[in-house]
């Protein structure tokens, strides 16, 4: 179900209310009031500023989203001009500088942050200048110039922690803030793409095992295992030509779309809806880039926990409480249904047996006053049938103390009809 809509459509609703209770001055300024208010609820479109990675192939991305989301959509999109990355993308939005941001799932946690959408897949890229002894890591970084994105970033954040692992220090290499320098060593996230990596024609690619170490406890696997957003991941052959004559084994890790926590539900519902609606657009400008792209992902592995109007479009399609409930209901209902029904068969059962019972008593009284009216009887006689009567009172009590009898109008009777009987036994003169 999608979330209910910004501030201005419930100061609508109270609008209308005061309307009716106002007085008929004010109903006509509340009345002009409430129909610019509701113009403004159905014309406005939110305008959500994005900034974009440092990397060129982020701002392209941002670039996409922003251009094909523009002010005909439920929401537009803005591209800022100034790009930044990382932990510094995210002070923006903290700030309230910016509303969206793309960065790498492995930047560091925020608490005011929520992730909108997994966008797209990077993979780790580590390039060398040729000629450069790469028989292992500490090796080929030791004494080298590396580029790892610009300082405070997730890529850089990484490196730095993986060099003690290496046997290494931050003093033992330097790094660069650009690429314009020519760096020895290029470390780097960037979606898989073919056309870019000319740029980087005097460098081959390092591998950090080979595909058949993965999940045997090698390099890979401790990388995995130190950060757990990045998972392996495999270059095939001959994607980048030359430089992969042999498949690259690496890392990826999911770029993500964060937003602010104060941004409404119902915005980001929309957002997402749009996004979702794009990704064929997307993926046509990059193609193999957007395989991320979908809001069927794990919530666990995310950084920062899923925004409400994310979570309130993956449950778009949920059934409701009724319809998840429906079948319980129903069969509570049945079997209510059937009980009652076995009530009331039992119910009219036991009537029908105490009716069968209070008929012998009736049937009984009725054969003592037949033969008072047709018989000469002898005192003796009489003496016996008064007994007979007391002895079906007797019983008939019993039966009613029992609940075997119902005390009800046909008791009533009978004991009618014994009264009856015993008042012509006592007159009787043969």
């Amino acid at each position: 179900m999608r979330p209910k809509t910004s501030k201005r459509h419930s100061a609508a609703r109270a609008a209308a209310s005061s309307i009716r209770s106002g007085s008929p001055g004010m109903r006509g300024f509340t009345l002009i009031g409430l129909a610019l208010l509701l113009v403004s609820c159905e014309g406005r479109v939110p305008q959500l500023r994005l900034v974009a990675g440092a990397l060129p192939v982020d701002r392209d991305v941002a670039g996409a989203l922003a251009e094909l989301m523009t002010a005909d959509t439920a929401v537009a999109v803005d591209l800022l001009p100034s790009p930044l990355e990382g932990s510094a993308a995210l002070d923006a939005i903290d700030r309230g500088a910016a509303d969206l941001a793309l960065v790498a799932n492995n930047v560091a946690f925020r608490p005011t942050v929520r992730t909108v959408l997994p966008v797209y897949s990077s993979v780790l890229h580590i390039a060398y200048r040729r000629g450069l002894d790469a028989s292992d890591g500490q090796t080929l970084l030791r004494g080298a110039t590396v580029f790892a994105g610009t300082p405070g970033s997730p890529t850089r954040a990484m490196l730095e922690r993986i060099l003690p692992r290496l046997g290494l220090t931050p003093e033992e290499l330097t790094f660069a803030n650009n690429l314009d320098s020519g760096p020895d060593v290029v470390v780097v996230f960037a979606p898989i793409s073919p056309d870019r990596i000319d740029r980087l024609s005097d460098y081959e690619l390092f591998s950090l095992g080979t595909p058949l170490e993965i999940g045997r406890g090698g390099a890979v696997d401790a990388v995995s295992l130190m950060f757990p957003q990045l998972r392996p991941f495999i270059i095939p052959q001959g994607v980048y030509g030359e430089k992969t004559l042999q498949p690259i084994v690496t890392v990826a890790v999911d770029t993500v779309l964060v937003g602010s926590e104060r941004l409404q539900a119902a915005t980001v519902y929309d957002l997402v809806e749009r996004l979702l609606a794009l990704r064929n657009a997307l993926a046509a400008e990059r193609p193999g880039w957007f395989r991320a792209l979908s809001d069927d992902f794990d919530q666990a592995s995310l950084t920062f926990a899923a925004h409400p109007g994310t979570r309130a479009f993956q449950r778009r399609n949920a059934p409701t409480v009724y319809e998840r409930f429906a079948g319980v209901v129903e069969a509570v209902l049945t079997a209510f249904v059937a009980v009652g029904s076995a009530m009331l068969a039992l119910f009219r059962f036991a009537r029908v047996r105490r009716k069968n019972r209070i008929d012998r008593f009736y049937r009984q009284v009725l054969d003592v006053r037949q033969r008072l009216m047709s018989e000469s009887l002898s005192e003796e006689q009489r003496a016996g049938l008064d007994q007979r009567l007391r002895l079906l009172e007797n019983e008939a009590f019993d039966l009613l103390m029992a609940e075997r009898l119902a005390a009800d109008e046909s008791f009533s009777i009978f004991m009618s009809l014994l009264g009856e009987a015993r008042r012509e036994l006592a007159s009787y003169r043969g």
